[in-house]
């Protein structure tokens, strides 16, 4: 059920929000960093082990781990926790942005901190952010924007598992390219979700100082 809440004074500034999507709204693009380091990993992980096919010896004497290829692999490994990067910035701005939303008294289907964490909690995680973000906005083309936008989110997220997988088979650069090309797409239209949401709320914030 839609909860609705009077107007705050502490949090009814608009630069609040503004502030936040100045960074929330490139934070969103870390989550290309996913996109290029799994197939990199992938890839060489697999190279590794095949050579127990191609060269017996080599393997038994220097085991799987041992090779270069995986050396690098493993290392860039860590650089797919930049990607949280993009997760964080979505619950700071989803926060921020309902806040100030239910203090100018706009109905949202649950309060700031449940909206925030919905992004990271199992199941609902698949819904609950749509809704929320969809709550924000009362313009026709934004909410048929976050829709789009879930869609390619989840699209892009198999893309990029799929291409990941798929580097073992095809060139190492086609599937890096495919990976972030989806990731990319899905962060662009991201980011203009939250401007749009930003610059409505600072609309209806002033608006409503006026009268």
């Amino acid at each position: 059920m839609l909860q609705r809440v009077g107007p705050s004074v502490e949090d009814r500034d608009p630069a609040k929000l503004a502030n936040v999507t100045k960074w929330t709204s490139w934070g969103v693009f870390f989550n290309v960093t996913t996109a290029i380091v799994l197939p990199i990993f992938f890839s060489t992980f697999f190279r590794s082990f095949s050579v127990a096919f191609t060269d017996p010896d080599a393997f038994q004497s220097n085991g799987p781990f041992q090779s270069g290829s995986f050396r690098i692999g493993f290392a860039l490994q860590p650089l797919s926790l930049l990607a949280w990067i993009s997760s964080a910035s979505w619950m700071v701005f989803t926060y921020r942005a309902t806040t100030l939303a239910r203090a100018l008294g706009r109905a949202t289907p649950r309060d700031p901190a449940l909206a925030c964490a919905s992004w990271i909690i199992p199941i609902v995680q698949f819904w609950w952010p749509l809704e929320s973000l969809r709550a924000l906005s009362t313009k026709p083309t934004t909410r048929t924007l976050c829709a789009w936008f879930w869609a390619g989110f989840f699209a892009s997220s198999f893309i990029g598992i799929f291409a990941a997988f798929a580097a073992v088979l095809i060139p190492l650069w086609i599937a890096i390219f495919v990976g972030v090309a989806a990731s990319g797409i899905a962060a662009f239209i991201g980011r203009k979700i939250m401007i749009d949401i930003t610059t409505e709320l600072t609309e209806l914030a002033r608006s409503q100082t006026a009268n």
